[in-house]
């Protein structure tokens, strides 16, 4: 992890998501204090791939529909 202050980082803006596209974290500092991370963002969860990886299990039409936020009944929580 590479720490730099943010005068520096603002002039090197473009060399730090550089490194942060190649998956390196930078903590920016100001006067010394860390006050920002910058690093690589993580690609969403893909539940279909998931699905397919697992073998399909289920159909999709089976299943109850796991990214309504409302949905709490325990077989939303555990997927069935």
């Amino acid at each position: 992890m590479k720490e730099i202050g943010a005068f520096e980082a603002k002039n090197k803006l473009a060399e730090l998501l550089d490194l942060a596209e190649k998956g390196e974290e930078i903590i920016i500092t100001r006067h010394g204090k860390q006050v920002a991370r910058l690093g690589p963002v993580q690609k969403p969860f893909d539940r279909e791939a998931a699905r397919q990886a697992d073998g399909g299990g289920q159909s999709a039409q089976a299943r109850p529909d796991n990214d309504d936020p409302a949905c709490l009944r325990h077989s939303c929580i555990l997927g069935w």
